[in-house]
C-alpha cells in the first residue's frame, strides 16, 4: 500500500476525532521570532526532511547498532512502524497524538480504537493493524492529499496509481 505525501492540513487531526482546540502550524524556523508565532501549548514537534543517501548510511549504521547493542525502549512510548509508503507525516501526527492522550481527548470513532486495540501490540503489530483495519484512517489521509499547495511529483502520482 502506498499513499501520496500529505501537507500538514489541521483538518486532518479533525477527522481522526482530535477537538479543535487542537491543531497543526508550520514552524518557519527556530529563532525566537519565529517561535514566537507558535501557539502555546506545544505538544509536539514534527520535523520533515528529505532522505538522502548521507541518510540512509547514518540510519542503517545506527540500526546495526542497535541491533548489536539492544535498545531499552520505554513501554510508555507509542510508537508505530511505518508499513505504509509516504505515510510518514500520518505516522508522525499519530505518534504525536497517542504520546500526549493524558492532554488530548479523542473522540470515539476509527482512530482512538486503532488507539485502544493497540495499546499492548509492538510497533509491528500497530504498523500491520494500522495498514489492515484503519481504513478510516487511510481514506482521510487520501481526501485531503490533494488540498495542498505543493505540486506533487509526477513520478509519484505514477508509483501510487
Amino acid at each position: 500500500m502506498s499513499l501520496l505525501p500529505l501537507e500538514s492540513n489541521p483538518d486532518f487531526l479533525q477527522k481522526l476525532g482530535v477537538p479543535e482546540k487542537w491543531s497543526l502550524v508550520d514552524v518557519f524556523g527556530l529563532d525566537a521570532d519565529s517561535l514566537a508565532w507558535v501557539p502555546k501549548p506545544v505538544l509536539s514537534v514534527i520535523l520533515l526532511f528529505p532522505i538522502s543517501e548521507t541518510y540512509q548510511t547514518f540510519a542503517e549504521t545506527q540500526a546495526n547498532e542497535i541491533k548489536e547493542a539492544g535498545q531499552t525502549v520505554t513501554p510508555d512510548l507509542y510508537y508505530v512502524k511505518q508499513m505504509v509508503s509516504n505515510a510518514c507525516g500520518t505516522v508522525a501526527l499519530i505518534h504525536s497524538i497517542a504520546n500526549n492522550m493524558q492532554q488530548i481527548e479523542i473522540a470515539e470513532g476509527p482512530f482512538k480504537k486503532l488507539l485502544d486495540e493497540s495499546k499492548n501490540m509492538t510497533p509491528a503489530e500497530r504498523g500491520e493493524l494500522l495498514q489492515k483495519s484503519a481504513a478510516a484512517i487511510m481514506d482521510a489521509h487520501r481526501e485531503l492529499e490533494s488540498e495542498g499547495q505543493t505540486t506533487v511529483s509526477s513520478d509519484l502520482v505514477r508509483a501510487n496509481s
